[in-house]
């Protein structure tokens, strides 16, 4: 930005800036501190809103304990009106109408982890021999997303009216000089802005945009992105349908042997009927979005009746933004 930058944009960068550094996840090598019982119970309740969810999640893939204690909260909670969960010498209770709210809401849940079959059971088998080949890269904690989590509507990507909607990159990318893409309603000329994690502008260039898909190349004259570093960027159309912008989108540039070593161990571990599957799986709750999408058509392709494996795509283009999801959704029967 030049020297002079009006103070209505300084703003926006500031607000861009907190925006990106709230939105990005933590390190890959840290698990952060433990959540109190409280929010491990609500959590197994499924009553966390959608981002604390996430961070819980998050957390829970790295901490064996943590993830026990929620673990037996589901399991005990199933048998028993009243729930009584030890952690350390710290002690909670859990009333009769918790308990019974939490039986309600964990059913699914539990006859995945205990009487899963086909696809399912495969699924779930493989992520637990992974874990337990390579612990220090899978935790045990990680696991599948349960049907209930792939049927779930929305996507946290906002679609308004016209307005294009960017679909990469986002969440942890791999590339240094990635293409962008989004999906518009119009042909135009498009525009689109990146970031840096303090709000910055770094660049910003023009390209024409067609209705439906379009991709702007990372512009060769720019530096590449820095790996370890979050960004957030814009795509505005201006055409035949007025003009039309996009909220920021945020990602962050990760390491791409941290992903291979861990995605080969993985694999190494999987039953070959659900490799794909599985890798999908653990891309998503990693957030590689790209990575996830790529695995999951591939298993969809191979697999075209596999309703697992439908479920698994729509999850992960909802996650994306993409258009996509709506095919895969009519193909699936309502949630049970």
């Amino acid at each position: 930005m030049s020297a002079r930058t009006p103070p209505e944009d300084e703003a926006r960068a500031r607000n861009l800036g907190a925006r990106i550094r709230r939105s990005l996840p933590p390190p890959l090598a840290e698990a952060g501190p433990c959540p109190d019982e409280n929010v491990l119970a609500a959590f197994a309740e499924d009553r966390l809103p959608g981002r604390t969810r996430e961070t819980v999640e998050r957390h829970l893939a790295r901490c064996d304990p943590c993830r026990g204690v929620c673990r037996e909260l589901v399991r005990d909670a199933a048998g028993a009106p009243g729930l009584i969960v030890r952690r350390g010498f710290r002690r909670f209770t859990l009333a009769v109408a918790a308990a019974a709210a939490l039986l309600v809401s964990t059913v699914t849940l539990l006859r995945l982890l205990d009487r899963p079959s086909g696809t399912e059971e495969a699924l779930w088998a493989s992520t637990r021999n992974a874990a337990r080949a390579r612990a220090d890269l899978f935790p045990s904690g990680v696991i599948p997303f349960t049907e209930a989590e792939r049927l779930a509507g929305g996507s946290g990507v906002s679609r308004s009216g016209g307005d294009p909607v960017p679909i990469h990159p986002a969440g942890r990318i791999l590339e240094t000089r990635p293409a962008f893409r989004w999906e518009s309603a119009g042909d135009g000329t498009a525009t689109v802005t990146l970031a840096d994690a303090a709000g910055r502008r770094l660049w910003q260039r023009s390209t024409p945009s067609s209705g439906g898909r379009a991709t702007l190349a990372y512009p060769p004259d720019e530096p590449a992105l820095a790996i370890g570093a979050g960004y957030a960027w814009e795509v505005e159309v201006r055409g035949d349908l007025g003009t039309g912008a996009s909220g920021p989108r945020v990602f962050e540039v990760s390491p791409r042997a941290w992903f291979d070593e861990r995605a080969a161990a993985i694999e190494a571990a999987s039953d070959p009927a659900v490799r794909l599957l599985v890798r999908a799986h653990w891309a998503l709750r990693e957030r590689f979005l790209a990575e996830a999408e790529a695995a999951a058509r591939s298993f969809h392709e191979a697999h075209p009746d596999d309703v697992v494996g439908r479920e698994t795509l729509l999850l992960v283009l909802r996650r994306t933004g993409s258009s996509d999801a709506e095919a895969i959704a009519r193909t699936l029967a309502p949630p049970r």
